[in-house]
């Protein structure tokens, strides 16, 4: 089951800090953060996890932050979902992106 994303207004992130918590079965964040990543169709943190990897700079403007700080933010966020999504979002594997087609040169006869 994804774990979903609700706002707080109790909170506030810092650049490099989403400042966000588990609490029961959900991902709290602060309600600036958690407004401007579902403009973005981020929902879960299966998805947030997946979008601060993709997209680090997408969140760094829609946040006014760096892309350092949204890194540094993805790193600390990683340590308090671990355990509660699966592995695979916090550190997906990557696979060579070949361009146009190309065959790996170590495949070829």
């Amino acid at each position: 089951m994804a774990v979903a994303i609700e706002s707080t207004a109790d909170e506030r992130a810092a650049p490099g800090d989403f400042h966000g918590r588990i609490i029961g079965e959900k991902l709290v964040l602060p309600k600036e953060v958690a407004e401007a990543l579902q403009r973005q169709g981020v929902r879960t943190a299966e998805d947030l996890m997946s979008y601060l990897q993709a997209f680090p700079s997408g969140v760094a403007d829609a946040l006014h932050w760096s892309v350092g700080d949204v890194r540094k933010a993805t790193q600390n966020l990683k340590e308090k979902l671990r355990g509660h999504i699966g592995e695979e979002h916090l550190n997906p594997t990557s696979r060579p992106n070949l361009p146009m087609g190309a065959r790996d040169p170590d495949d070829l006869p």
